[in-house]
């Protein structure tokens, strides 16, 4: 951990930690000792004096995940939650949000656990995950949209060609803005996007991942309305999922698509019902070898939860 109680019950950072002093985990009031202060390979950290950890999920100890903890103040950072047995420490607890940052390997065992644990005691959930080395792996690749022509508008006075996007995925709202595809170059399509009608409009794109994590497999973003997850491709840009594939025969998804937006409906509560029915019916795994994601910035996203858009 990168927090702890000095004898004053003070919240004290690693960084301001000295080795001669006595410090406490917030959760179980234990005995910690400052690790790795002075290590240039190992971020420093506080750990428990008997070795045995009080919370059950794993820590990450990053350096990458310090520096995004550390975008909020201290007393949000590293909160017990929620207060009595079982008890885990969120990596960050601000606006009704739990915030969790993963840099190392997760299981899809305990995202599941820790999603249910959170929203379990009334609170929503973001992830922020790193995947910086994929992305510079070449892991990931955008898919270019194709666009149909769908008549005529006018704009003062001027006939000008709408077009909207070819392809429309089960489970998603999208709603492309008119414009003529010779006029936006790849990195420019913008969607209107039923998420969060907070902000008008953001950049969307369709992602192909070679070799995915397996984190996801239980995870669908159009039915779990209370986890968000991001992907952070490289410093300062992040990617919110708002759709991914689904690993079911194809026949059944034509019918979950016929059945959802045969008459041009939104995906409201009652089609988010239909589909769960046809997941647990299915045994539905979710498959981000295709995912749709909104670009943000950090700005964006610190913004959105301080005004509790997200």
């Amino acid at each position: 951990m990168f927090k702890a109680l000095d004898e004053n019950k003070n919240e004290i950072s690693i960084e301001k930690a000295a080795g001669t002093e006595k410090y406490f985990c917030p959760v179980c009031h234990g005995a910690l000792v400052v690790k790795a202060k002075k290590s240039e390979t190992i971020t420093a950290h506080f750990a428990h004096k008997s070795r045995k950890e009080c919370d059950t999920f794993s820590h990450d100890m990053s350096e990458w995940h310090k520096a995004w903890q550390n975008k909020f103040p201290l007393k949000n950072q590293e909160v017990p939650l929620p207060f009595e047995n079982p008890c885990h420490r969120a990596d960050v607890l601000a606006y009704g949000y739990v915030i969790e940052f993963q840099h190392s390997p997760l299981s899809a065992e305990e995202f599941d656990e820790r999603n249910k644990f959170y929203t379990s005691i009334g609170k929503k959930v973001i992830w922020v995950f790193d995947v910086n080395e994929k992305y510079n792996s070449k892991c990931f690749s955008k898919v270019e949209p194709e666009y149909i022509f769908d008549g005529y508008r006018y704009e003062n006075g001027e006939q000008k060609n709408n077009w909207i996007i070819k392809e429309y995925r089960v489970a998603t709202a999208f709603h492309a803005i008119f414009g003529s595809p010779d006029a936006c170059d790849s990195n420019g399509i913008e969607y209107l996007y039923d998420c969060n009608d907070k902000f008008s409009s953001k950049k969307t794109y369709e992602w192909k991942w070679k070799r995915p994590l397996k984190t996801f497999i239980h995870y669908n973003p159009a039915v779990d309305k209370n986890v968000t997850v991001f992907l952070e491709f490289y410093p300062g840009k992040l990617e919110k999922v708002i759709w991914c594939d689904d690993e079911i025969d194809s026949d059944v998804a034509s019918y979950i698509a016929e059945d959802l937006h045969g008459n041009g409906e939104k995906y409201d509560a009652t089609s988010q019902a239909l589909y769960l029915e046809y997941r647990d019916a299915i045994a539905q795994r979710s498959c981000f070898k295709a995912f749709s994601a909104t670009e943000y910035s950090v700005s964006d996203f610190l913004l959105e939860i301080k005004n509790k858009f997200l």
